[in-house]
């Protein structure tokens, strides 16, 4: 019985060694967060992440300016966590109006937001409520930019800008003198003077704000989103009233509870969990379910990637 030699070729192209997937965590709850960059380039991401960015990011785009900060949180303050994600705003050079347009928003240089008849400010008359008393804003007032809120409010409770306004008997009123360790009005402005500019890609006002209080820190709200993949993705809140002090006490952390609860009822976040406390590791809650979840696979996507 003859044995034949039979011969097995093996066809192999480039090799590579094995490597680990790195593992990202996600948050949740409320961070003492402080700023790396605004609108930052290329190399600045780079830099600032630790990581190659595939693209220069492009902040100005079909009308709307996206104003990004680059974020870091305090892990001295948030039990050693270290987490750098991004907080975007995103603004319009249009002015903005209810459903209706009868009413417009409109600002003063404290920083102060309300709602009036059009009429009512285009002859810039003084702003009332439904009861007939001054609303908290200024006389001398503007019309608002889209998304302009939002990012004033982020700003003042980063930058520590005290209220201007005393509420005393129902009524709003400024305040003319300093009193009970609260300054002057003259103390508490705080308003963009070149906002047209700011929606059009110029953010140095930005910039210029911030080297006043280079070492401040704010209290933000971190989350994470789903998507229809059920992957998870690291976000933060940038919402109106969705920001705190970094002094914030329990009666802040309240009401931002409240106003976290009235802004997804009116359907806003509605695939992102927040949690208003301590900032900890997120964790997927068991279900009923017997196949097994999707790998968290998304929060290694930087939002500029």
């Amino acid at each position: 019985m003859s044995i034949k030699n039979a011969f097995s070729f093996l066809i192999i192209g480039k090799t590579q060694e094995t490597k680990s997937t790195p593992v990202f965590k996600n948050y949740v709850g409320v961070g003492s967060s402080y700023v790396l960059a605004v609108n930052p380039t290329k190399t600045e991401l780079e830099n600032l992440t630790k990581r190659e960015v595939k693209t220069d990011p492009e902040y100005l785009k079909d009308g709307e300016m996206h104003v990004h900060f680059l974020v870091k949180t305090d892990p001295e303050l948030n039990n050693g966590i270290e987490i750098i994600n991004r907080l975007m705003f995103t603004l319009k050079d249009e002015f903005v109006y209810n459903r209706d347009q009868t009413s417009v928003q409109v600002t003063d240089q404290y920083g102060n937001f309300t709602y009036a008849p059009v009429e009512d400010v285009e002859a810039k008359k003084p702003l009332l409520d439904a009861n007939g008393k001054p609303k908290k804003i200024d006389t001398k007032y503007r019309k608002a930019r889209v998304g302009e809120e939002a990012l004033v409010d982020f700003l003042k409770k980063y930058l520590s800008v005290p209220d201007a306004f005393d509420y005393a008997n129902e009524t709003w009123t400024l305040r003319t003198e300093a009193h009970d360790n609260r300054p002057a009005a003259t103390d508490c402005k705080f308003a963009f003077e070149k906002i047209s500019a700011l929606c059009n890609g110029d953010v140095s006002e930005i910039k210029q704000a911030l080297q006043y209080q280079p070492n401040n820190k704010v209290k933000l709200l971190y989350g994470v989103r789903t998507d229809e993949n059920n992957r998870h993705y690291q976000v933060i809140a940038s919402r109106t009233k969705l920001f705190m002090y970094n002094n914030a006490g329990k009666r802040s952390f309240d009401n931002l509870e409240k106003e976290l609860k009235r802004v997804k009822e009116q359907g806003a976040y509605s695939n992102v969990e927040f949690k208003v406390q301590p900032l900890q590791e997120y964790t997927v809650e068991a279900s009923n379910l017997t196949e097994e979840p999707f790998p968290q696979g998304g929060s290694d996507e930087m939002p500029w990637d």
